[in-house]
């Protein structure tokens, strides 16, 4: 895999990802806003991913996806704090704005759950599409 499509990939699954967690509260990042980033980068992504030969095009188009994953995962971890806390989660994270706030043990968990969510789709992404034997071993067999 070249460097260059790797760092692509890993700014679209992983950075635009984090901007969109560290952010999830500001007024000009919301819910449409998201859907706007997020939703043709998955159509991109997976008529890309189906029509791709080389590892390291499918690489970059799974990583297209991971925004639409996270979408997901952000909506989930903030039902599960309205029903047990009533309230969002508040991300416990450094430079986050939530950190000065009172957060609880379901915060902290929720927190680090996102963040390796995130991380773990990363290195899924990297490690089975991003070689050909992999890919073909698993997926086309």
């Amino acid at each position: 895999m070249t460097k260059t499509i790797f760092i692509i990939g890993f700014i679209l699954s992983f950075g635009l990802s984090m901007m969109m967690l560290f952010y999830r509260r500001k007024k000009w990042l919301n819910d449409n806003v998201k859907l706007k980033i997020s939703l043709p980068l998955t159509i991109i992504g997976l008529i890309g991913f189906s029509l791709s030969k080389s590892s390291d095009f499918r690489f970059l188009f799974s990583s297209m996806i991971v925004p639409s994953i996270y979408l997901l995962i952000d909506r989930l971890f903030k039902r599960i704090s309205l029903k047990y806390q009533g309230r969002d989660f508040y991300l416990y994270l450094q430079f986050s704005d939530d950190v000065d706030k009172d957060v609880s043990a379901l915060d902290i968990i929720i927190s680090f759950a996102f963040l390796g969510i995130l991380m773990a789709l990363l290195v899924f992404g990297a490690v089975l599409f991003g070689k050909d034997d992999l890919y073909n071993k698993w997926i086309m067999n």
